[in-house]
């Protein structure tokens, strides 16, 4: 049996999004768990698109991920491989299968501005193909040519191992341009040269490319070569179900690992567009090797749910140790930058806290501003905030007296529960809101915060906790006298 070989081809036009890792991953998964080889290839032909940087991006990504290459000492560059493609061209024109076009790009727009105008498929009118050699030289001497594949008649079907039999009549496809004016090919021929060149069995890449794969087919059958076996993966979707792009947040992969843990991220996206027919829902990578399988990738589009993608990197923070997880890097670095504070008992204190009310990781920032900076600095606020319903200054300032009362004798190890225990039994058949409204903005000024119970439990735990309870609620009663 031919050992499964696969490759991950990004183009530089742009940094590595979450759709790229997509295909990286199952590219990886798929390789390793044929125990194949998994290759990286980095299509940079159109030189006018490059942008600066985007393949150190790239190469870091997919290190940061642990989805290293197995040639990544030494990555296919197709823009070092140009004689290979002109050499290819040049036999695709001298057996019949592709010809020199001199059309301008103005000819074309206007070809097309018609085409569009009569409703007909948008495609090249073979207008160069019969030129004579005569022709052709006074042409040259004012021009460089493009070359095209001369699409042959007839019908060219795809078995795709996510979509099935995909059958498309060759007179729906265009000519495409092989190699351009600058002697550089396009993606439809530089890929096909390479995946036959570098062995690869098995092409894994996005839905988009299912309309151009019968021309890829076609080359092969001019070259006489062995077509590798395709698997297209369902595109990527917002909840509104507009496809997913590089203007999203999912523009850059790697800012995805300042957010979010790595194995929480590719846990997620292995599950856009795989299902592995169990309840099972977190997966490590290893496991991820064993259980995959292209049959199970479904056809619809996978949507990007955040919400799920949240609670996935919560459950793999609450499986690490917690101050070894991306989130308490965050965390410990918002709280520096904006109140200076560096203190890991404090830190470690209230991270259990900020985990459990965090829905969204993009906006921790925001959360920590709007609900736990009062941990961080004395909170100023009006009395006006200490008010439950109708309760008058005099009845929240015996609100306040007793509760203070009550935390004079809590210990530095007592619960989140048993000081709710306390506080309910000194309640008893009262109203709650009347006790506990007043403490919680007492401790915290905020009107949305976590409760008082859980405000005290981590205060108790700081050096001098007890006394910066003691003065917070001194300070409301101040308020009030």
């Amino acid at each position: 049996m031919t050992q499964v070989r696969v490759r991950f081809a990004p183009s530089p036009t742009g940094f590595l999004h979450v759709g790229g890792v997509r295909t990286a991953l199952f590219d990886f998964l798929f390789a390793r768990k044929h125990k194949g080889e998994f290759l990286l290839r980095i299509e940079d032909t159109d030189q006018t698109r490059y942008v600066e940087g985007a393949v150190d991006q790239i190469k870091q990504a997919l290190e940061r991920y642990g989805l290293v290459p197995d040639n990544f000492d030494a990555i296919i560059f197709q823009s070092q491989r140009l004689a290979r493609y002109q050499e290819i061209a040049g036999k695709l024109m001298s057996e019949g299968h592709a010809y020199e076009c001199f059309c301008s790009p103005e000819r074309l727009d206007k070809l097309r501005k018609l085409q569009t105008e009569n409703k007909q498929p948008p495609k090249y009118d073979r207008h160069c193909l019969n030129l004579s050699d005569e022709e052709k030289e006074k042409l040259r001497a004012k021009s460089k040519p493009v070359i095209r594949m001369k699409i042959p008649a007839g019908e060219t079907v795809l078995e795709d191992l996510i979509y099935g039999k995909i059958s498309t009549r060759n007179e729906f496809l265009d000519d495409q341009v092989l190699l351009k004016s600058d002697g550089y090919p396009t993606y439809h021929s530089a890929n096909v040269v390479d995946d036959h060149d570098t062995g690869i069995t098995h092409v894994i890449r996005g839905e988009e490319w299912v309309p151009s794969t019968p021309k890829h087919l076609l080359l092969y059958q001019m070259l006489g070569w062995t077509a590798p076996q395709f698997a297209h993966l369902p595109l990527i979707t917002k909840p509104d179900h507009k496809k997913l792009s590089k203007r999203d947040q999912a523009s850059d992969a790697l800012l995805y690992l300042d957010f979010f843990e790595v194995e929480a991220i590719i846990n997620y996206i292995a599950l856009l567009g795989w299902n592995p027919k169990t309840e099972q829902e977190i997966f490590s990578l290893d496991e991820l090797v064993d259980q995959f399988d292209l049959a199970k990738v479904n056809r619809a589009n996978a949507i990007f749910d955040i919400k799920k993608f949240n609670w996935l990197n919560k459950q793999w923070i609450q499986r690490k140790k917690l101050t070894d997880t991306t989130f308490y890097g965050r965390l410990k670095k918002i709280v520096q930058m904006k109140w200076g504070i560096e203190d890991e008992k404090i830190l470690q204190s209230i991270a259990p806290l900020v985990l459990s009310r965090v829905e969204d990781f993009w906006a921790l920032d925001q959360l920590i501003e709007n609900e736990f900076s009062f941990f961080f600095a004395v909170p100023e606020y009006e009395k006006e905030l200490l008010r439950w319903k109708k309760m008058s200054d005099d009845e929240i300032i015996k609100s306040l007296t007793s509760s203070l009362e009550i935390t004079r004798n809590l210990k530095p190890d007592t619960s989140t529960d048993e000081i709710q225990k306390i506080f309910f039994d000194h309640i008893g058949k009262n109203d709650k809101g009347s006790v506990l409204w007043p403490l919680r903005a007492a401790l915290s000024g905020l009107r949305a915060s976590p409760s008082p119970f859980e405000i005290l439990n981590v205060f108790l735990r700081l050096p001098n906790g007890a006394g910066t309870i003691t003065v917070r609620i001194s300070a409301a009663i101040d308020k009030l006298s």
